[in-house]
């Protein structure tokens, strides 16, 4: 189970301390567990290559599967990107528009 609850209150943390990333710690036991390379060299690694969801399907020999959600997040961000300008532009309008009547 992954709590936030201290398991030894008399044992106190660093004061530099600042958050335990579950996250993180359960993605580096299990790379180790089964002997991955899940990144490599920083300046090669592909966006994404950190993703727990990568992980497990590299684990189970899915790389479409990561191509795919690879794909796919990069759309969503390009549709986010078209959505926002073009919000941007009809709030433009609209300003324009109302400061002229």
């Amino acid at each position: 189970m992954l709590s936030d609850e201290t398991a030894l209150p008399e044992v106190r943390n660093f004061p530099d301390f600042v958050d335990h990333r579950h996250d993180q710690s359960v993605l580096t036991n299990l790379v180790i567990k089964h002997g991955l390379r899940c990144y490599g060299d920083p300046m090669t690694s592909l966006p994404g290559a950190k993703d727990i969801d990568n992980l497990v399907d590299r684990i189970l020999g899915n790389e479409m599967s990561i191509r795919y959600r690879s794909f796919s997040r990069s759309l969503q961000g390009h549709i986010r990107a078209r959505y926002q300008a073009y919000k941007a532009r009809l709030t433009r309008r609209w300003r324009d528009a109302a400061a002229d009547g």
